[in-house]
């Protein structure tokens, strides 16, 4: 089986969903910030903080190219579809499922979550500009969109792997 990427905005439930998706599908699943936050011994809030964005983004696409060899889940951070290298890697290399949420639903999720360093500090409609300008990008990585808005974890799953079948 090639990778599964799941890409979507800040909570929109990859970090969830791809471990209920790697339950099901016994796959390992590997999340792209933890991973970074392990090898480089800091939170994603102080690798910004410290190094910038611009710097994490090439912590990122590294990481991603050496995960990929590995089959199974990959969840990502919302911000790894902003480098095209990634968008063509992903699509090259395995499935890219987007997890599609409405904006309203992410924001209650977000609201005050200081561990999100493109969140916290910041007004709503900032963080609705930001889901905006990412949401093309989004739509172009993607093989399979699904809308997660009003879907349970498991009816979110069930659709994954009926299209990944499909």
């Amino acid at each position: 089986m090639k990778p599964v990427f799941l890409i979507g905005f800040m909570g929109a439930g990859k970090t969830t969903i791809g471990k209920a998706l790697s339950a099901r599908l016994n796959k390992p699943v590997y999340d792209t910030d933890q991973m970074i936050e392990r090898k480089y011994g800091k939170s994603i809030s102080q690798i910004f903080e410290l190094y910038g964005e611009q710097e994490f983004r090439k912590m990122e696409t590294a990481l991603l190219k050496e995960i990929t060899e590995k089959s199974g889940i990959i969840t990502t951070g919302g911000g790894i579809i902003l480098t095209n290298e990634n968008r063509e890697w992903m699509k090259k290399t395995g499935d890219v499922i987007f997890l599609q949420c409405d904006f309203s639903s992410l924001w209650e999720r977000l609201e005050g979550d200081h561990t999100r360093p493109l969140v916290y500090h910041r007004k709503k409609d900032e963080v609705e500009s930001l889901y905006k300008n990412r949401l093309p990008l989004y739509l172009e990585s993607a093989t399979i969109t699904i809308d997660t808005t009003d879907k349970t974890v498991e009816e979110t799953v069930d659709e994954i792997i009926r299209r990944l079948n499909g």
